[in-house]
């Protein structure tokens, strides 16, 4: 093998395979300093850690808080119960107060990676016994933060089936502060993940501020030393001959005449706007140029609304400068990852949880049929274009006798056009079609 050879294939061994490299400018070797720059797997942060973040940085909080907001903000529906059902559903969601329980559970579960909602009936339950989900006294629901329930030391697992399909759950838990004799079965517990798809090690989800935990980190550093250099915006320098040499050679109460001589030269400045000093003494003033400072402030605004996949304008309350656009594409990108974490993260929790306060009011509801509103709304305009043109739609199609009456109405309601059709009127509707048919085809056999 030839020396050329030899140097390459050591060269490969210490660099690496399919590496952009420059000998002349040093890139891809060792003189690169880049090429030292790694990811490192980082432990997982404790909920004391998470908090303090939350606690100490409005970022912070607008990024757990905006979106779990956002996900119930529009409302969702049941189309799989009655007009008088979904009106008891909702009565006793008031009632037990679920809206703001929901709210407030995918903000834990966004802060801390997850929680819990704990199941509580009426009378003395033993919660150590399984939850009969077709006979449930419900009493009412509680959030159950991260450090407040913990898997039962030496505790069994379940089977993803019967653990709401999540991976490698406990049997049974520990609950409280002690941890000693609070044990609680699985199915009286109902997990929310609001942290994303990716769990770590052990199955569990990433809490969403440790993963955008440098971003955070950085922003708010920015903006301290920003804050620190208003304090060095103006300062003023006095020349004094010889001071050096004084101050090391003078007694300690000569020292401080000196300090007190300063302090009031800066005080007779500050309050009458003038300056009295020796004639060999000298006095400038320099400020500081905040040139460039708020642009690289602004950059790391940006970085950390990309981190936290969430719009400039809706984290920060404006929108960023130099930038010709409406906005709406970064709405519509907020609203879809709006809507994939009411998808993936919220609905097998919450129609668990909306399933047993049905089954406690008595009804037996296979499919619920939960539906969440959309955030994005069309303006007044395009609505009123759209209405018109179904309408249109809808009166050719009845003319030709594709769709009845009934039908169109059923369709209306479905979008909500109308709200005051009930299924009384759609019955009749339709029962009038039917009467219509028949003397048709009697007129025609006669």
């Amino acid at each position: 093998m030839s020396k050329d050879s030899l140097f390459k294939k050591a060269l490969q061994v210490a660099i690496g395979d399919n590496a952009f490299v420059n000998f002349v400018a040093g890139l891809g070797t060792a003189r690169d300093k880049a090429t030292m720059a790694e990811f490192m797997p980082t432990s997982r942060m404790d909920v004391r850690a998470l908090e303090n973040v939350y606690d100490g940085d409005w970022v912070a909080q607008r990024i757990i808080d905006k979106p779990a907001y956002d996900c119930f903000r529009a409302g969702y529906y049941l189309a799989g119960v009655d007009s008088d059902q979904d009106k008891a559903i909702k009565n006793l969601s008031k009632r037990i107060g679920f809206d703001d329980l929901l709210i407030e559970s995918v903000a834990y579960g966004r802060l801390h990676g997850w929680c819990y909602i704990l199941i509580g009936e009426y009378g003395d339950t033993d919660l150590t016994e399984p939850l009969d989900y077709d006979n449930v006294d419900l009493s009412f629901f509680s959030l159950l933060k991260r450090d407040e329930c913990k898997p039962k030391r030496d505790t069994t697992f379940i089977s993803a089936d019967k653990a709401q399909g999540k991976w490698n759950q406990p049997e049974y838990y520990q609950i409280g502060k002690d941890w000693e004799g609070k044990y609680i079965h699985h199915s009286r517990l109902v997990r929310i993940d609001a942290s994303g798809l990716i769990k770590d090690k052990d199955g569990l989800p990433k809490p969403t501020l440790q993963k955008i935990y440098e971003s955070i980190k950085q922003h708010a550093s920015v903006n301290a030393n920003a804050a620190s250099l208003v304090y060095e915006a103006k300062v003023d320098i006095f020349k004094v001959p010889g001071l050096m040499k004084a101050l090391s050679t003078s007694p300690a109460a000569a020292v401080s005449q000196m300090v007190q001589r300063f302090t009031s030269l800066a005080t007779m400045k500050g309050n009458n706007g003038m300056l009295v000093m020796d004639k060999d003494e000298d006095y400038q003033s320099k400020a500081y140029s905040f040139g460039g400072l708020p642009q690289l402030m602004q950059q790391f605004q940006v970085v950390t609304a990309g981190a936290a996949n969430m719009p400039y304008s809706l984290l920060f309350g404006q929108s960023v400068g130099g930038l010709n656009s409406s906005g709406d594409f970064e709405m519509r990108s907020y609203y879809d990852f709006i809507s994939s974490i009411q998808e993936n993260e919220i609905r097998q929790p919450l129609e668990i949880l909306l399933s047993i306060m049905a089954k406690s009011l008595g009804f037996a509801v296979d499919d619920l049929g939960l539906v969440f509103n959309p955030l994005w709304q069309m303006d007044d305009a395009v609505k009123a274009t759209i209405e018109k043109s179904n309408s249109e739609r809808d009166s050719n199609y009845l003319t030709l006798g594709i769709v009845t009456e009934a039908m169109i109405a059923r369709q209306l309601v479905d979008d909500g056009t109308y709200t005051v059709i009930d299924e009384a009127h759609i019955a009749l509707l339709d029962s009038m079609a039917g009467a219509l048919d028949d003397t048709t085809d009697d007129s025609a056999l006669t």
